[in-house]
């Protein structure tokens, strides 16, 4: 049971572009990475979730087109060495409200998002030590699968809790904005604070007697 729950908050598969622009820009979305990229610096941040709200896009460096296979075999190298950033899911953040309302209360509880950012090798170490012995070739079959020729790709910097990291991200106009970033695809998945609404009766003095 421990195996399953760890497996859980720590280890997320890769996601596409979609999430990586649907969370952030549900209304007036910007037609290219390029504006994309603009308004997330400007607005990543503006809400509270969670540790979400500690990391800022701090701005880019284009570096070109993915324009033969060895190209896109170095990009993929460079996503996986051991240096590279990856993202260390947290159990999440849990808020709780409860306001009176008359003979009942109603509890407001907020899910935000809990993470921190380590390194490819130190996801590698907590992979094997819960018998994860084939997280990076099956890391290399999805990134491979998910890059393909005359993509862009760009170096992102970021900054998180006082601490700067580099990675970098493949982008396409033609299908769909932004493909993949280690450190934007696994975390705008969460930055939707989930909030639900409980309603309790409270027990009345007549109840009591």
């Amino acid at each position: 049971m421990e195996k399953k729950s760890f497996n859980l908050f720590y280890f997320v598969i890769l996601i596409s572009g979609v999430l990586y622009t649907n969370v952030c820009f549900s209304q007036n979305t910007p037609t290219t990475w390029q504006d994309r990229l603009e308004a997330l610096k400007n607005s990543f941040n503006e809400e509270n979730r969670g540790d979400v709200s500690f990391l800022k896009l701090l701005g880019y460096t284009y570096k070109g087109i993915i324009g033969s296979q060895t190209v896109k075999s170095d990009i993929i190298d460079s996503l996986l060495s051991y240096n590279a950033p990856a993202i260390l899911h947290l159990p999440p953040i849990v808020m709780r409200d409860t306001v009176s309302r008359g003979d009942s209360c109603v509890i407001r509880e907020r899910v935000l998002p809990k993470f921190e950012i380590i390194s490819i090798r130190k996801r590698l170490e907590i992979a094997e030590s819960i018998g994860e012995k084939s997280l990076l070739t099956s890391l290399r079959q999805q990134l491979n699968n998910l890059i393909h020729l005359d993509y862009e790709y760009l170096e992102l910097e970021w900054s998180y809790k006082n601490k700067h990291f580099k990675s970098l991200c493949v982008v396409s106009n033609e299908h769909g904005g932004f493909i993949y970033d280690p450190i934007g695809s696994n975390i705008l998945e969460y930055t939707t604070t989930t909030t639900t609404n409980t309603v309790e009766r409270l027990n009345s003095k007549e109840n009591l007697h």
